[in-house]
């Protein structure tokens, strides 16, 4: 399944049905598709279309990827100033993989566990 962001906002996707060609709108904030399926179906009993599920899924991959760039960074650099990597990975990263407990932060530079 082809998935694109569309240029219609950030969390607009689109996902290529099986017809080639022809793609179905996901709003993922709003978890809603275009699709037949889940307008006729699937909306009015609470539950996602597959066209919802792959973006979701994609973007749950993408993030995993993130976290294990950033770990994968600093434990390939040692010890790390807090600064650059926040730059480099984001603030929200860095403090769930804090939190986690894969990286220790102390004095403003963070080192892997």
């Amino acid at each position: 399944m082809r998935i694109r962001k569309s240029s219609a906002g950030n969390e607009i996707y689109l996902v290529e049905s099986s017809t080639r060609g022809k793609y179905w709108k996901v709003n993922i904030e709003k978890k809603t598709c275009n699709c037949p399926h889940y307008v006729f179906r699937l909306r009015q009993k609470g539950q996602l279309c597959k066209h919802i599920l792959a973006v979701s899924d994609m973007l749950m991959n993408d993030s995993r990827d993130e976290f294990e760039k950033a770990v994968d960074y600093v434990k390939a650099s040692g010890e790390t100033d807090s600064v650059e990597l926040i730059e480099m990975f984001s603030e929200g990263i860095i403090d769930e993989l804090i939190e986690r407990g894969e990286l220790i932060e102390n004095r403003g530079k963070i080192r892997a566990t």
